[in-house]
């Protein structure tokens, strides 16, 4: 909780537009969304909607600036991570307002799960140190064999709306720690909680553009085969309202990393 000598920073702004290769920015076709209070109704917050080329854009994006931060010493992305869970826990009081107001959480159920993330996110600091190689015996005279565990790329998570925040960043989180890009598509319930507001603290702590933040109808797929994920996260439990093959669907089938229930 923040005191009299730590005041909270400003609250987020900007939640109207997406977040696409490090830059906000509207929708292609303009398009908006209303993301509603679950308890009055009322209207929180319009919400740029996406198109399928804005969906092929992110992907591209995502391509694009997986190779340097693959290349991104493991220091440097634990540092990230951390930054992430200073903010995080800097923010706390203004995320459970927006868990309470969006995703219709209790007062409780929101504090849980907004305390949850600053651990899951050092958890996850922990990990680029973690990923080694093997070198293992060959039946070849005077050869060895090396293994060597490097990033697959371009992860698309597709999130839920009941525990939003904690659901996408149990599987963003990781994804970078170990040198990926991401695409983000939370649930059209929750898309502050669930993509826009990840979004804002991975970009103020220090992430370069490696993640891709979108909301729109799972409905319309990506159409261009060369911005196909080459993984799929989907870290919901029954219908997410979205599916692997809606969202982000082309060219060859991706690689389930997770399904609901089930550990990777």
């Amino acid at each position: 909780m923040t005191d009299s000598e730590h005041p909270p920073p400003p609250a987020y702004e900007g939640f109207d537009q997406m977040y696409v290769g490090g830059t906000w920015r509207a929708g292609g076709n303009g398009q908006v969304g209303d993301d509603q209070d679950s308890w009055s109704g009322t209207s929180l917050q319009k919400i740029a909607l996406a198109t399928s080329d804005d969906a092929a854009e992110a992907l591209r994006s995502a391509r694009d600036a997986r190779q340097g931060w693959a290349a991104t010493p493991p220091g440097v992305r634990a540092a990230v991570l951390h930054n992430a869970a200073d903010i995080m826990t800097a923010r706390r009081d203004e995320i459970v307002g927006w868990l309470v107001r969006e995703s219709g959480s209790t007062a409780m159920k929101a504090t849980l799960e907004a305390g949850y993330l600053p651990a899951l996110l050092r958890e996850a600091a922990a990990m680029p140190h973690h990923a080694t190689g093997q070198i293992l015996p060959s039946d070849v005279p005077a050869k060895e064999n090396r293994v060597y565990r490097a990033p697959i790329g371009v992860v698309a998570v597709i999130s839920p709306w009941n525990f939003p925040l904690a659901l996408s960043s149990r599987s963003v989180a990781p994804a970078l720690a170990l040198g990926n890009s991401v695409v983000l598509k939370p649930s059209e319930d929750t898309p502050v909680t669930g993509g826009l507001l990840i979004a804002k603290v991975f970009e103020e702590a220090g992430l370069p553009g490696s993640t891709a933040c979108r909301c729109g109808s799972s409905a319309t797929p990506a159409t261009d085969p060369a911005a196909s994920p080459l993984a799929i996260s989907w870290p919901a439990a029954g219908d997410s309202g979205a599916s692997p093959a809606a969202a982000f669907a082309c060219g060859a089938p991706p690689v389930p990393v997770r399904a609901p229930g089930c550990r990777p």
